[in-house]
């Protein structure tokens, strides 16, 4: 009888680690983690233009990536890397709200970049990268997002320039105003995501 018992243990046991393992797991690679390797949580960015100064704060970071095959919350048997930045302009008495989210999946790694409702998004395969120069600073990774993934219009950005190993680096406001990337403050407790 006790061999029964404990082969019926044995049994269960083994059935439920079966069920509770990812069959795939998709990673990041090292590439993916240029993206989001320029903020770090309580990084704060400062940006002018001749009018004014906006303040850029990273307020939340976030990145999952496990190399242990179980499962606990999740209904899939795949697992797909996932990170994201969120950040906030502040510019005179409103904020602005800004992300960016990379998800590794089978078929490649997708992109979301949004920046007051200026969604671009797609394959990171798909994503063309420009060459912009900004004041004396050249950059060779430049997406220029206008928005083509929005849902909704933003009410007061018009453009942005989104470095892949700098982040935002450029934004033109609905005025005609142009804001640049000036100064980078890190928070100095933290240490990166990656």
């Amino acid at each position: 009888m006790k061999k029964t018992y404990s082969f019926f243990i044995l049994i269960v046991v083994l059935f439920t680690m079966h069920s509770c393992i990812y069959i795939d797991m998709n990673h990041f690679d090292r590439d993916d983690k240029v993206w989001l390797s320029p903020y770090n949580e309580g990084d704060t960015v400062l940006f002018r233009s001749r009018s004014g100064c906006d303040t850029l704060v990273v307020t939340k970071c976030y990145y999952n990536d496990t190399y242990v095959p179980f499962f606990f919350s999740t209904a899939r048997n795949v697992m797909n890397a996932y990170a994201y930045v969120d950040m906030k302009v502040f510019h005179k008495n409103d904020s602005l709200l800004c992300w960016l989210a990379l998800e590794r999946e089978d078929d490649g790694t997708r992109i979301s970049i949004n920046f007051d409702d200026k969604l671009e998004k797609g394959k990171k395969a798909d994503i063309e990268l420009n060459h912009k120069r900004i004041g004396k600073d050249d950059y060779n990774d430049i997406v220029f997002c206008t928005g083509k993934s929005s849902i909704y219009p933003s009410k007061n950005i018009e453009h942005y320039y989104w470095s892949k190993s700098q982040g935002l680096i450029q934004y033109k406001y609905l005025t005609g105003e142009m804001y640049s990337i000036y100064k980078i403050l890190p928070n100095k407790k933290k240490k990166g995501i990656w």
